[in-house]
C-alpha cells in the first residue's frame, strides 16, 4: 500500500485567504487526510473509505458526514466539468492533468521564468467556455518543471506540477468579464511516496465526532470483581473488592480522595456494606470509625425504597451516554481492542477499550488533554476471602475500653475439635455461627464473635462475645435496626432455646450442633468480673487463638482451665 504526501501553500485570491494544507493519501484516494491551517483555524478531514470525518480544531468539533468535501475554494460545478470528487489533492491534480489532454491551452513565454521550490517552472494556460448557459467559464493555469528537471523517484512523472491555479467565471469569457467568481491558488512545496506507519486511519485519540451512530456497548454486567485499577496518568493504584450478591464493595487506594468511590478519607481501606447499611474505615492495624452509610459517595444510588449499591460499570463510568463505536487499536500484547467513544455531561471524552465482553481500560479527556488512564486488572476472585473481610468488621462493633459493657458467654460444641475450626478457617466458622444465632434473635451477625477453647477430647468450647447493639443509626438499606436486640435479650433468647434441645448449623455443608442446656456465663457467676473483655482484649484474644491453632497443628499440646478469665491468659502469651 503506497502514501502519497503532498503539501503547499492555498491561498484565495478572492476572500484574502491564504492557508497551509498537508495531504497524505492511501490506495489512490480510497484514504486521506487534509489538514488546513492558519493563525485562525485548523481544520482536518479523515476519509477512510466511505466514512468522511472532520475535525475542527479551532472549536474542539468533530462531524460525521460521508458526502463531506474538503473546501479548497474549488466549486461543486468547476469539480463537475473536472469530473472529480474534490476529495484530495492527488485526485484534483490528476483532473486537471485529464483536462489539460482534451482542452487547447498555450505555453507563455516569459523572459524571467517562475521559480517554484527551487525550480523553474513552464507556464501553462487553458481558457474554456461551458457547454451549457449555467456552466462557469474555466481559466485554469499549471507551473511544472519540464523535461530538464529529473524527478526523486521513478514513481513520480516528469513533468512535476509546481503550481495550480483555477479561476472560475460566470458566463463565458469576454471583455467585460474580466471579474472571476472564484480564484484559487496552490503551490505545492512538497510531494513524495512512502509507505505508511499505519495500515488503518485513526482519528485522534479521545476525538468523538456528531453524526455517528449510537451502539449497545457489548459489556457483559458484573456481579462481582476483585482486582486493581491503576491510574498510568496520575500514577494510582487501587484496589477493589466488589460483591453484588453480598452487598458490600471495600476498596483501598494510594490515591486521595478514593477514585472508586470518589470519596475524601485518610483511612488505608474504606468498606460500604448495603447488608447493614454502614460505613467502615480502617488504619494499617484496626478499625477507625464505623458510620451511617450516606448517598454521597460514587457507588451509591438512591430510590424510593432507599440506598443501593450501584452496578459495577456504573460506578466505573456513566453507563447511560450514548457510545459510538470507532477503528479498533492493539495492546501491547498484539490483542485486538475495541474502542468506544462517548462525551459525559460534563463536556469531558469517555474512551472505552474492551475486549470481547470485558472492560480493559478507560481513558477521560478535557479538551482534548488526557487526564485520566484506569486500566482494570482483574485479579482471581478466590485469592479475596470475604469471611476474613467480614470478620474484620465484628472489630467495629468492639467496645474501644473494658468500662464498655459486653456479654460474653460459653456453649459447648460436641464431637469437635480445634482442628475442625482451622480446618474450615476461623473466619468462615464465625460466619456460619453468626447466621445460625441471627435466626434466635434480632441481632446482627458482625455483633458476634467467637473463640474456640479446648475441653476434652470428645468437645469443644466455644467462647461467644455477643457486642452491645449500636447507637449509630444505619443508612436506609432494610435493616432492622429498631427491633434489634440488646446483647442480654439475645443471650436470654439463646439460653431459652437451648433449653428445648441442640441447635445445629451448618459450615460449609457440614454439620454442626450446640450442645442443650450448655450456656454459661464467663467469666462464671461465683467470680466477680461481670464485665466482658475490652476491644482490645478481644483482638489479642484472637491472635492467641490463631496461634493456638498453629501450636496444634504443630504437635504441641496446650490445656486450659476454663475457669480462667481468658482476657488474662491471652495476655499472658505476650508476657
Amino acid at each position: 500500500m503506497s502514501l502519497i504526501w503532498v503539501s503547499g501553500v492555498l491561498t484565495d485570491w478572492i476572500t484574502s485567504k491564504i492557508a497551509l494544507i498537508e495531504e497524505e493519501v492511501w490506495d489512490l484516494g480510497a484514504s486521506s487526510i487534509v489538514k488546513i491551517s492558519n493563525k485562525s483555524l485548523d481544520l482536518t478531514w479523515i476519509k477512510d473509505g466511505e466514512d468522511t470525518y472532520f475535525i475542527n480544531k479551532t472549536d474542539n468539533t468533530c462531524a460525521y458526514n460521508k458526502t463531506l468535501q474538503v473546501p479548497y475554494g474549488i466549486s461543486d460545478r468547476v469539480l463537475k466539468i473536472f469530473n472529480s470528487t474534490g476529495q484530495n489533492l492527488a485526485s484534483i491534480v490528476k483532473s486537471v492533468i485529464d483536462f489539460s489532454n482534451s482542452t487547447t491551452g498555450y505555453y507563455i513565454i516569459e523572459k524571467q521564468p517562475p521559480v517554484v521550490a527551487g525550480m523553474e517552472g513552464i507556464h501553462w494556460l487553458a481558457c474554456k467556455n461551458g457547454s451549457k448557459p449555467e456552466d462557469p467559464a474555466l481559466l485554469v493555469e499549471v507551473l511544472f518543471s519540464g523535461d530538464q528537471i529529473e524527478p526523486p523517484t521513478l514513481n513520480i512523472s516528469k513533468q512535476i506540477m509546481l503550481s495550480l491555479r483555477i479561476g472560475e467565471f460566470n458566463g463565458s469569457f469576454t471583455e467585460n468579464n474580466t471579474s472571476p467568481y472564484s480564484y484559487i491558488h496552490i503551490e505545492f512545496d512538497k510531494l513524495a511516496l512512502a509507505k505508511p506507519k499505519e495500515t488503518q486511519i485513526k482519528l485522534p485519540p479521545g476525538q468523538v465526532c456528531s453524526g455517528l451512530k449510537n451502539t449497545t456497548l457489548p459489556l457483559k454486567q458484573v456481579d462481582e470483581f476483585y482486582g486493581v485499577i491503576e491510574d498510568e496518568v496520575k500514577l494510582t493504584s487501587t484496589k477493589v473488592f466488589y460483591s453484588s450478591s453480598n452487598g458490600i464493595v471495600a476498596e483501598s487506594s494510594s490515591a486521595k480522595p478514593y477514585p472508586f468511590f470518589n470519596e475524601a478519607s485518610d483511612a488505608a481501606q474504606i468498606v460500604h456494606s448495603f447488608k447493614y447499611g454502614y460505613e467502615f474505615t480502617f488504619s494499617q492495624t484496626n478499625c477507625q470509625e464505623m458510620k451511617t452509610l450516606l448517598n454521597t459517595t460514587n457507588d451509591v444510588v438512591t430510590d424510593d425504597k432507599g440506598l443501593h449499591l450501584k452496578p459495577f460499570l456504573q460506578i466505573l463510568f456513566n453507563t447511560n451516554l450514548n457510545f459510538s463505536k470507532f477503528t479498533p487499536t492493539k495492546t501491547e500484547g498484539n490483542i485486538t481492542v475495541d474502542v468506544y467513544r462517548a462525551t459525559d455531561l460534563d463536556n469531558s471524552t469517555v474512551e472505552l477499550f474492551i475486549i470481547k465482553d470485558e472492560l480493559y481500560s478507560i481513558r477521560r479527556y478535557v479538551n482534548n488533554e488526557l487526564k485520566s488512564d484506569q486500566r482494570i486488572i482483574p485479579l482471581p476472585i478466590n485469592g479475596f476471602s470475604l469471611s476474613q473481610l467480614e470478620f474484620g468488621l465484628r472489630s467495629c462493633y468492639q467496645p474501644p475500653t473494658i468500662s464498655s459493657h459486653v456479654d460474653t458467654v460459653m456453649v459447648e460444641l460436641p464431637g469437635k475439635s480445634l482442628a475442625d475450626v482451622f480446618s474450615v478457617g476461623l473466619e468462615t466458622f464465625t460466619n456460619a455461627f453468626a447466621q445460625a444465632m441471627n435466626q434466635i434473635g434480632q441481632i446482627s451477625p458482625l455483633r458476634i464473635s467467637v473463640f474456640p477453647v479446648i475441653k476434652s477430647s470428645e468437645a469443644l468450647d466455644l467462647v461467644v462475645n455477643v457486642a452491645e447493639k449500636t447507637q449509630i443509626q444505619p443508612g436506609s438499606v432494610g435493616a432492622n435496626f429498631t427491633t434489634e436486640d440488646v446483647s442480654s435479650a439475645f443471650i436470654e433468647a439463646l439460653n431459652k432455646t437451648l433449653a428445648k434441645g441442640d441447635i445445629e448449623f451448618k459450615v460449609n455443608q457440614q454439620s454442626w450442633k450446640i450442645s442443650s442446656n450448655t450456656l454459661t456465663r464467663f467469666p462464671e457467676a461465683h467470680t466477680k468480673c461481670w464485665y466482658g473483655f475490652s476491644g482490645g482484649s478481644m483482638f489479642v484474644l484472637g491472635i492467641f487463638a490463631f496461634m493456638l491453632g498453629i501450636a496444634l497443628g504443630a504437635g504441641g499440646i496446650l490445656f486450659i482451665n476454663r475457669r480462667k478469665q481468658i482476657s488474662t491468659l491471652a495476655y499472658q502469651v505476650f508476657e
